[in-house]
């Protein structure tokens, strides 16, 4: 586990002996990341309710998609981020 400190925060990252991020904690707030391979493709509150899901390309590090409980990031043709609420699947509430 890695920690430091600073203007009131405290964040500590836990890692996989592997490599990948499995939780962050900031002020007492804890973060949990599920992996696939290097990708980070899940990330979960402290009672282990999805807050967000991560949808890749080909490529390392090719994030596509970030989806959540009210709204959708896909990265367009062009590069550029577009905020969504309608044209993709919104994450349903667990």
């Amino acid at each position: 586990m890695r920690t430091a400190s600073g203007a009131g925060t405290t964040a500590s990252y836990e890692y996989d002996p592997a490599g990948p991020r499995r939780a962050k904690i900031v002020n007492g707030v804890t973060t949990r990341y599920a992996s696939e391979g290097a990708e980070e493709i899940e990330e979960r509150d402290g009672s282990q309710v999805v807050l967000r899901k991560y949808v890749y390309g080909a490529g390392v590090d090719d994030r596509v998609a970030l989806l959540d409980s009210t709204c959708a990031v896909v990265r367009s043709r062009t590069g550029r981020a577009v905020l969504t609420s309608e044209t993709v699947p919104r994450m349903p509430p667990e």
